[in-house]
């Protein structure tokens, strides 16, 4: 049967298809298993997934499935259970010791551009959220919030409800290729020795690590301007910054600072660099709760002479207003916790130190884990107790520490570190930055984005005249778009039975719009609904068909279409800060918050 013939007949009985699966999904009993409202799962951090297997695989089995997802990210347990809830069964892989991937490993900020085309499982998960907070609904600001451990536990219990079969601690083996039979992957290895076979895998990792083992084309780094036309593309030192408010890079001798690069550059080509990484940590001011930045065995001030610079640049300019979150931001949490983020050029991201962590092999990724760490504690306690900060400064930092009650097993520090950009797949569809601005329209979306362009930083270069500039923020506006679903597809003449979920076919401009939990949950859903219906079909994601995916969605109140020209603005208001900043005035250290980089 040649392809074309297959592709006619798989579209005559598509509509067929399309409506039992959402008999099934609209049958009673059957879809959304929602616990009453106002219930609260486990809320104790030390509670342990109960979606795990009771008896751990024996070395070297075979664990077999219809759909297989790699990656418990939040858009990888939203892929397991949307599969599991049309009838596959599911096995989920994280080389994690948790479900959940960042939303339970300190970002409990989940940025959104609009709230109200937020819908489908993603929307049923943040009500779940907001109900186990104690909220009477999803809450209406910019971001919504919840507690890292709570995350966890709203995930560990719909992963419970669909009957997934979680594995923790199991990584992929990528010194061994999967095994292949023709276009299809039949296995992969993990680091334990044990084999997960499927019908259909979703790689819904941060890293793309298992596209990339299984040979799919990727890129990692910024594409030139001339790949796409795009005008935000490649490097992007920024050169409008008055020099009056830049930070000297240069010591005594001439020499550049740690932490800034003295390279010449042309703006618009193309590098490897990807965005800056840091951990989200979950602080608190509750001398209860609270547990004190400590001093890391290796701390040496010297590697913040660059933040002591442009502290002293700021207070400057602001004299006594001169206030911690000028340096830090503070997204307010319920139980009297923050997440901490990064803002500006000296703040808690360590950049440049993410760029080889794609590549890298476990023992590398290990060791810029641990450089970023170290980055991240020093600063903390740099401005906690250094004598070069201002005592102003260090008065702010005194009531901050950890959250005791989060991430007890690693002393109140998370255990993944927030990776914003890796690979991305390189589709026979690619994202571009038209399709976030003006090309919003597809035949076959799956989830409308709505989040900004924003990416951080890279690096600092060194100017001619020794002042320190950023190179690769990107803040731009975007309009609501719908993402398709060829950009989960690997590209023809590659395998034909994986989606990606995470990792889509898009430049590095169109991922900084896409990359937000939110966005890539509401991917991660199609992904799984187009993985159980490839495996209970027996053909290759490329011939399922799109009615199918979209009827599913539909049914479960997925939100697709994008509204009509002059329907309120895709971008809410940005809020950098829960916490009041008196003054308001930016400094050296921000840039306008308008146009500041969030996540």
């Amino acid at each position: 049967m040649t392809p074309g013939v297959r592709r006619t007949i798989l579209a005559a009985v598509t509509m067929g298809i399309a409506l039992t699966i959402v008999a099934l999904v609209l049958a009673p009993g059957a879809g959304d298993p929602l616990r009453a409202a106002g219930s609260r799962p486990d809320r104790s951090p030390e509670s342990q997934p109960s979606a795990v297997p009771v008896v751990p695989p024996a070395p070297g089995a075979t664990i077999s499935a219809d759909v297989v997802v790699y990656g418990a990210t939040p858009s990888g347990i939203l892929a397991a259970v949307s599969a599991a809830r049309l009838g596959a069964s599911v096995v989920l892989a994280t080389p994690d010791a948790q479900v959940g991937g960042m939303m339970s490993s300190g970002l409990g900020h989940a940025d959104v551009g609009r709230p109200g085309l937020i819908g489908g499982l993603t929307r049923d998960v943040f009500d779940r959220l907001a109900r186990a907070e104690g909220q009477t609904g999803v809450i209406r600001t910019f971001g919504w919030n919840y507690e890292p451990h709570v995350a966890a536990a709203v995930f560990d219990e719909l992963l419970k409800d669909a009957h997934v079969s979680v594995y923790l601690n199991m990584g992929l083996d990528r010194t061994r290729p999967p095994e292949l039979q023709g276009d299809r992957i039949v296995d992969i290895a993990m680091t334990n020795g044990t084999r997960l076979r499927g019908m259909v895998f979703v790689d819904a990792t941060y890293e793309g690590d298992l596209m990339a083992a299984a040979g799919v084309p990727y890129a990692i780094g910024r594409e030139g301007q001339a790949a796409y036309g795009e005008s935000l593309a490649g490097v992007r030192v920024n050169l409008a910054t008055p020099p009056s408010t830049l930070v000297s890079g240069i010591d005594r001798a001439g020499n550049p600072l740690p932490g800034v690069d003295r390279i010449t550059v042309v703006n618009g080509s193309s590098d490897d660099l990807v965005q800056s990484a840091t951990f989200r940590l979950c602080v608190t001011d509750d001398p209860l709760n609270r547990l004190a930045f400590a001093r890391p065995a290796d701390y040496d001030p010297a590697s913040y002479a660059l933040v002591g610079r442009a502290i002293a640049k700021a207070r400057d300019q602001a004299g006594a207003a001169l206030k911690l979150t000028s340096i830090l931001s503070f997204a307010r949490l319920p139980e009297r916790k923050f997440d901490l983020n990064s803002l500006g050029l000296y703040s808690t991201n360590l950049l440049g130190g993410a760029s080889g962590c794609a590549a890298a092999n476990d023992a590398g990724r290990q060791v810029i884990w641990e450089q970023h760490r170290t980055w991240e504690a020093g600063l903390l306690w740099y401005l906690a107790k250094d004598p070069a900060v201002p005592a102003m400064l260090r008065r702010q930092m005194a009531p901050w520490g950890l959250c005791a009650d989060e991430f007890r097993s690693t002393g109140g520090w998370p255990p993944d570190l927030y990776i914003r950009e890796a690979r991305r797949m390189v589709g026979d569809v690619v994202l571009t930055q038209r399709d976030v601005q003006t090309d919003i329209t597809k035949p076959d979306p799956i989830a409308v984005g709505t989040y900004r362009i924003d990416a951080h930083p890279v690096r600092r270069i060194l100017g001619s005249d020794g002042l320190v500039r950023e190179d690769g923020q990107l803040s731009g506006t975007t309009a609501p778009y719908q993402i398709p679903y060829a950009a989960t597809v690997p590209p023809a003449g590659s395998v034909d039975n994986l989606l990606v979920s995470v990792t889509i076919s898009a430049s590095h401009v169109a991922w900084s719009s896409i990359r937000v939990e939110p966005t890539l949950m509401e991917i991660g859903e199609a992904a799984g609904v187009a993985a159980a219906v490839a495996a209970r079909e027996g053909v290759g994601v490329r011939d399922v068909g799109y009615e199918v995916i979209r009827a599913v969605l539909l049914a479960r109140g997925g939100i697709l279409s994008v509204p009509p020209a002059g329907a309120p603005p895709a971008i809410v208001p940005l809020r950098l800060h829960s916490v009041p900043v008196a003054g308001g005035s930016s400094t050296a250290l921000t840039r306008s918050r308008a146009a500041g980089s969030r996540r």
